[in-house]
């Protein structure tokens, strides 16, 4: 890696190790978007799950709230 760095310095200057970095962020962006929002659904239907079967399992903990 070393050696791929000095070569790529020496040919294309400090410049060339950032070329490639607009098609990763424009890669990155969307699926970080996603992610965000697959764990709050996930999250969501996690407690919305939980909550059903501790009401199944104890319908009396149901009347309390």
């Amino acid at each position: 890696m070393l050696d791929a760095s000095r070569q790529i310095v020496m040919k294309e200057r400090f410049l060339g190790l950032y070329r490639g970095l607009v098609p990763t962020l424009i890669q990155i962006a969307p699926q970080t978007g996603l992610q965000f929002a697959f764990y709050s659904l996930f999250s969501l239907l996690w407690i919305n799950f939980t909550n059903s079967w501790r009401t199944a399992q104890d319908p009396a903990a149901s009347v309390g709230e």
